[in-house]
């Protein structure tokens, strides 16, 4: 980098903007001290001291980052401030989308703009030529890969990575829109409405996935990656989606100012008169403890009764059935009356000896949920108060007995304290939910239509184009398991990206013949993260595999795996022990740092092991497998086929925190197509 000059532009660092732009006004060096003013837009000035070339106290300004350009590849000085600035400059014309190179950069604008997603719009990007280059848009990025499909029958992939609040819920309803109406159905003689069944998706997952958060009021606490099938023609003729990293936690448990996932409140908010009485939903949202944790029933702006009518007509759209969705919305309100079950402690001589229901058998919230359940509610009780446990439970038994199964000899009834009993309400309820939610996105699984069975009876006969919807990187004030896991999935598709744009880009170099000297020159210095996915997966002594271990361990605590965690790694380039600040002060004993490639992370370990375990009591799982109900039985075996992978083991008992990650086939699928 080049010496600050007079008169020259550059940009200083704001505490508040990042990044502003300057004049240079006076440069000195004394004594080899270098010293500069620089005089901001306001007029306010700057002085620098003590400057070198490598200083981050300002750095080189673009002449079309001031203008703002609408691709950043043309930039000369491919600066963070040249960056940010540019992004500035062209959001403050509501121009919220830029390009670098084939990736689109959007800024959220936090306010609906119409007329940047209308029809003519469309027709912008699908009539532009071969040779053309569009504004950046979600549009013109999908219209690449629809014309890489069509013209080289190659299935292609779009990644939508950010923080939460970004817009990528937005962006995702946008490029499959355009899909939808580019594609069309089959060609010429599709399956009419498959194209408009991609679209229809997107209002049931967001009420069943989605939630308010402090940072976003329509947040998606889950992964998903939809591949939407294309026919010999180039017409959408079927798809499915894949989920993952569900936050089950949220249904039992939701932070100030936040939300229960939204689908519960359109159901109190949209349910018709009668609904709500055979439900036990008179009393609305704020009768449950479930939907009242966070303080905040509602959001402005948001009609949620309006939301459940769309929810049952995108439902019905997509196949599901009246009684099905009857069914579905049963069990949404059985999850509900589970979390107002509240345990009484027993005493007998003084000595703990248990809990009760409170309000006994006669509870009505008990009630109602052995009824929408199909399960008698003797039987609930015992479930919910009582562990047994037995020679088959001896490994991970978690709160009342995680272990064993529906053919283990028990021969110990333990009576469950309040809290363990607490435990056991809550680990039901939350495999419940993400039960119906697994049953539900098996049932968005699009048919392929006549024109795509033409081609041949495998999938693999069709091109598709694959759309991976990530959360971000996460670094919040209180950080646990679920941010870990999110965490580490970013840091493996930064692994891949690395290897794609960098990697691939200087053995193409070398490959090309071109010297090694031009290699060097051309070279861009980027940060290799194994070290940091050594530290996460590494087997047997990642963090990871040390976490699957003690929740395996039948006296296994969040604790113990801490104190694993500080002795094994103290000292490794990527673990934190101590704090940044404060003089290095030691952490917190439950808490441990991780250097990623975004920046050091500090999670608090507390749960962690209970989180992984993830366990249903025995009891509790045999009871629900046993429902009167078909469909509650049907989903709660759907799942245990899902997610069991060895004979005997039970819904909701596997240890493995990689269980709901992006699968490895999924991430190598995508970034082999991305890389076509």
């Amino acid at each position: 980098m080049s010496l600050l000059e007079t008169n020259q532009i550059v940009y200083s660092k704001h505490k508040e903007e990042g990044w502003l732009p300057a004049t240079v006004e006076s440069a000195q060096e004394v004594g080899g001290d270098r010293s500069a003013v620089l005089r901001l837009e306001s007029g306010d000035r700057v002085h620098l001291k003590g400057l070198s070339s490598d200083d981050d106290k300002w750095c080189l300004a673009d002449q079309q980052s001031l203008l703002g350009t609408d691709d950043m590849v043309k930039m000369d000085a491919l600066t963070e401030g040249s960056v940010l600035h540019n992004l500035r400059v062209r959001y403050r014309d509501y121009t919220i989308y830029t390009a670098v190179g084939s990736i689109l950069v959007a800024v959220n604008p936090y306010q609906p703009l119409p007329r940047l997603y209308d029809e003519a719009r469309m027709r912008v990007y699908s009539a532009a030529a071969t040779d053309a280059t569009p504004p950046p848009h979600p549009y013109h990025l999908m219209e690449l890969a629809y014309r890489g499909l069509v013209s080289d029958r190659a299935s292609q992939s779009i990644l939508i990575s950010g923080e939460s609040g970004a817009g990528k819920t937005e962006t995702t309803k946008y490029l499959l829109q355009y899909l939808s109406v580019r594609a069309g159905d089959g060609g010429s003689g599709g399956s009419v409405g498959v194209a408009e069944a991609v679209v229809q998706q997107n209002p049931v997952m967001e009420a069943f996935a989605n939630a308010k958060t402090s940072r976003n009021n329509n947040s998606s606490r889950f992964g998903k990656y939809i591949k939407v099938e294309l026919g010999g023609e180039g017409g959408v003729c079927g798809g499915h989606v894949t989920t993952y990293l569900l936050e089950k936690m949220r249904v039992v448990q939701q932070l100030p100012g936040e939300r229960n996932y939204h689908v519960f409140y359109q159901l109190c908010a949209g349910a018709n008169a009668a609904a709500r009485e055979e439900l036990g939903l008179e009393g609305g949202a704020e009768s449950f403890a479930l939907l009242t944790g966070g303080g905040c029933t509602a959001i402005r702006g948001v009609d949620d009764a309006a939301g459940y009518r769309l929810l049952q007509k995108c439902l019905g759209s997509l196949g599901l059935g009246e009684e099905a969705r009857e069914s579905l919305v049963r069990v949404l309100a059985a999850v509900l009356h589970l979390g107002n079950i509240n345990f009484d402690p027993l005493e007998i001589r003084g000595q703990d000896a248990g809990s009760s229901i409170a309000g006994g058998l006669a509870d009505v919230t008990l009630q109602h949920a052995a009824r929408l359940l199909g399960v008698p509610p003797e039987k609930l009780v015992t479930s919910l108060t009582v562990a047994l446990i037995g020679n088959a439970a001896d490994g991970a038994s978690g709160a009342g007995g995680g272990g064993g199964g529906r053919n283990s000899n028990f021969s110990v009834s333990v009576p469950l304290n309040v809290e363990a009993a607490r435990a056991a309400r809550d680990a039901v309820a939350k495999a419940i939910y993400a039960a119906a939610f697994s049953w539900l996105v098996g049932k968005l699984t699009l048919p392929r239509c006549a024109v795509c069975s033409a081609y041949g009876d495998s999938s693999s006969d069709t091109q598709f184009i694959g759309i991976l919807d990530i959360f971000g990187f996460e670094a919040f004030g209180t950080n646990s398991l679920e941010q870990l896991l999110i965490n580490y999935a970013n840091e493996r598709l930064q692994q891949q990206f690395n290897f794609f744009v960098f990697k691939l880009e200087e053995q193409e170099f070398q490959a090309e013949g071109l010297s090694a000297v031009y290699v060097d020159e051309c070279r861009v210095e980027w940060t290799d993260n194994s070290e940091i996915l050594s530290l996460l997966e590494a087997k047997p002594m990642g963090l990871l595999s040390l976490l699957n271990e003690e929740a395996t361990l039948k006296n296994g605590t969040s604790e113990n795996l801490v104190k694993r965690y500080r002795q094994g790694f103290d000292g490794a380039p990527c673990f934190c022990n101590r704090m940044p600040v404060r003089g290095g002060a030691t952490l917190d004993e439950a808490i441990f740092g991780v250097r990623h490639f975004a920046g050091e992370v500090y999670y608090t370990v507390t749960g962690f092991v209970e989180k992984n375990r993830d366990a249903v009591p025995v009891a509790l799982a045999d009871l629900v497998l046993d429902s009167s109900d078909r469909f509650v039985s049907q989903i709660v075996l759907y799942c245990t086929v899902l997610y069991c992978a060895r004979p005997g083991e039970l819904w909701g008992t596997t240890t493995d925190a990689c269980r709901e990650l992006l699968p490895h086939d999924i991430l190598f699928e995508f970034v082999r197509f991305c890389a076509a």
